[in-house]
Formats: C-alpha cells, structure tokens, sequence
C-alpha cells in the first residue's frame, strides 16, 4: 500500500515551523511503521525573483514558496509541487484550483509516478482537500478526505461559496475521516445528510508521554531551569487568541495573587499573533510565567512530566492533541467544555471543565486544584488510564486508515444521499 498524504502543512527546517503539521508527520510515521509506503505532497505556490517577491508576497509566503521541490524529514521524503501564480490576478483566466492541480499533475509526469490499485489520496483540511480530491477521481486514485478542526468550524462559514464546497467535498469523497466525533457530527449537519465517517484520533505515544517519579521531576526541574517549589502549571498552545492566551493571563494573575507557590510555563510554537512579553507586562505577572517558547517536539514531553497540571481555555478544537498528551502524562487538566474536549474528558473525573472565556472560573479552577494534591492525583490518575486504555497510541489509531482503504468499495456513494 502506498499512500500520499495531502496536508495544508508539514514540518519544516523554516524558522519556527518545526511544530507545523507535527501530529500529521507522528501519524504518517505509525503508517510507516504499520507497512505503508508513506509519500508527503505539499504544494507551493511559485517563488518569485526578487524585487517582485517583494510586491507579491508577505515574509512568511516567501519561506513557504522557498522550500525545496522535494526533502526528508525524520524518513519521510516530501514533496513541493509548484503551483502557478501568475500576476496580476485581474487579468488570469485559470482559477487558483485549476493552476493547483495543473502544477501536481505537471510533477506526477515529470517525476514518471504510476499509479495503481494500492495507491491512495490521504488529504487533510478542506478546502485543500477538495482538490486532492478532484485530482483523484480525474487520476482514479481513491481518495480519503480527513477533517481536523477548522475546516469544519470555520471554513464553511467563510461565505457561501465555501460552504458549497465543503459540501460538494463531503458528499463525494470516496472515504471520510475525522479527528472527532463531533467534527462528523458537524459535517454532517452542514451537508444535511448521513455521510459515513471513520474516526481516527490523532493518539498519543503514551509511552513516551508517561508520569515520572518525584525524583526524575525534581531532575527535570534542574535541567529545564524551572523552579522546585513552585507548583507548576504547564500551557501548551500557539500563540493566537482563540487558543485561551488572554483568559488563561487573566486568570493566572488573579490566582496567583492568591496563591504565590503558582507558576506558569508557556510553551508556544508557529504562528505568534500575541506577544507574549507585552501581555505579562500588561498583567504584572513577568516574573511568575516561564516563556520557554519554542519547545522541540522530541524533548516537549519533559516539560509535561516536569509540570504539577495542565491548562487549556481554547475558544474551540478540533481535538487538542496538547490535552491529549497532557492526560497521558498524568496530568490534571482544566480546559473548556467545548466539543473535542468532550470526547477526551469527564469532569470531575479525569479532567476539569470550566466555560469558554471566563477568567473568573479558570481561577478558580486553578486555586481548587493548587490545594487539594489529592484532587490533582486522582484526575491525573485517571487521565493516564483513559488515554492508555481507551483513546490509544498513533499505531492503534493509523490502522484505522489502512483498514479503510483497503475496503474494496468505499461507503460514501450509498450513504451520502440519505437526508437527515
């Protein structure tokens, strides 16, 4: 089986894109383990020379089109198709969706790629993905259409036209599948009809992502210069507004005004449309909140074992993997009830919900977790069990993918047409 995955993004030696598309690469990394040939197809936009570069493109565009048309990360060879960008706009006939797959049906050839029966399509986050799509039926390629978060929340509201989309993409995808169950929910939903889904979570290698003796934090603590004594509340996430940032601040400096043994450790990576040294200025707290940044993803797993809980307020999810490895670390986790979370935690039970933008019951949440150790145990406790037990490893989650394609007839075609 070989399958070419199709994501919007994909690790990168670019500056600070190490974490773009990470949890795509540990997913295509269980495929690989589980005996796919696993090839990566990320499309770019053409680079112009400069000085139009200049005109036409913004820095961060211009990193994204400076990629090299093929490169491995971690053995996993990726390749960069380029994608016709003729200016001005006014005055082109083609459509971007014409000129994308135009440029990866100009590689295939280039390249003398053939494909047969054991080829698939894997394509992440719509609208992309509708044109993996296209590209496959025109190829003949069975094609899987994976939704992770804002291709389902956001995009089809965008305007009308997107929505059409999403809902031309769902009805014809050969198979779907979904990070979450309320994802498909959603799609379904939005399209007005039952469409099959196969649920893949993300997973989580619980065994790296493990509980630590008292001793191997204390050892941990040493070694990531974070403070012993401290009772350390670990955020993971990045750097924009809907991810929490401003109401987890908030509620941290009234908690921590209340209880000064809190510190918080923020770990953040990609896109920074937040600054973090302006907010905690802002707020009085710089020296109460570790800014560790950029963590790398081989050593992000230490700073959850070094970390007394976890805390998330994102505004919505598709399925936050940071909480994912938070439980698996034994972590008491307070996040939104939003859902995503919904499917990961039971409050009370193995994690803590508080309401989506209200710094005053995050605080609390805080305060009531920072004085009862034996609350804090028993949630982390059993975070670690439900992860191990029942959400499961990126090995156990993958094969579901593989087990989809290989059906030989995909369900979508006899299911889609049934209203709800």
């Amino acid at each position: 089986m070989r399958i070419w995955v199709f994501p919007s993004f994909y690790p990168s030696p670019l500056k600070g894109r190490a974490w773009n598309g990470i949890f795509t690469h540990r997913q295509n990394k269980a495929l690989q383990q589980l005996g796919a040939e696993v090839r990566v197809v990320q499309p770019v936009m053409y680079k112009w020379p400069w000085p139009f570069s200049m005109l036409f493109t913004n820095k961060s565009d211009q990193h994204q089109r400076s990629l090299p048309r093929s490169r491995w990360y971690d053995g996993i060879e990726i390749f960069h198709p380029v994608v016709s960008d003729p200016r001005p706009h006014r005055f082109v006939k083609s459509t971007y969706d014409e000129r994308y797959i135009r440029g990866v049906e100009r590689w295939i050839r280039r390249a003398g790629i053939r494909f047969d029966k054991n080829d698939f399509f894997l394509a992440q986050y719509i609208p992309e993905a509708g044109l993996v799509l296209k590209l496959g039926r025109k190829l003949g390629v069975k094609t899987g259409v994976m939704v992770i978060g804002d291709d389902v929340w956001v995009e089809p509201g965008r305007n009308e036209g997107a929505r059409r989309f999403f809902i031309q993409t769902m009805m014809e995808a050969d198979i779907r599948f979904s990070v979450a169950e309320s994802l498909a929910a959603e799609s379904r939903a939005i399209c007005n009809a039952w469409l099959d889904f196969t649920i893949v979570r993300r997973g989580v290698n619980h065994a790296i992502f493990k509980p630590v003796s008292q001793h191997e934090r204390e050892a941990l603590r040493r070694r990531l210069g974070l403070p012993q004594e401290a009772l350390l509340v670990l955020a993971v996430g990045t750097l924009i507004e809907r991810k929490g940032w401003f109401e987890l601040l908030d509620a941290f400096a009234a908690a921590a005004a209340v209880n000064p043994q809190l510190r918080l450790v923020a770990v953040h990576a990609g896109e920074t449309a937040i600054s973090m040294a302006d907010e905690l200025h802002k707020r009085g707290i710089t020296d109460k909140v570790i800014d560790a940044a950029q963590v790398d993803p081989s050593g992000i797993h230490e700073y959850y074992q070094a970390a007394d809980l976890f805390a998330l307020v994102s505004h919505w999810e598709g399925i936050s993997n940071a909480v994912a490895e938070a439980m698996s670390s034994g972590l008491p986790v307070i996040t939104t009830s939003i859902p995503g979370h919904q499917e990961l935690i039971t409050h009370g039970e193995n994690g803590w919900f508080v309401p989506v933008k209200s710094p005053a019951d995050i605080q609390s949440a805080l305060l009531t977790l920072a004085a009862d150790k034996a609350l804090r145990t028993r949630l982390g406790q059993a975070a670690r069990t439900f992860i191990v037990e029942q959400w499961g490893d990126y090995l156990f989650n993958s094969r579901k993918i593989m087990e989809a394609f290989h059906q030989p007839e995909a369900k979508a075609s006899s299911r889609a047409s049934q209203a709800i």
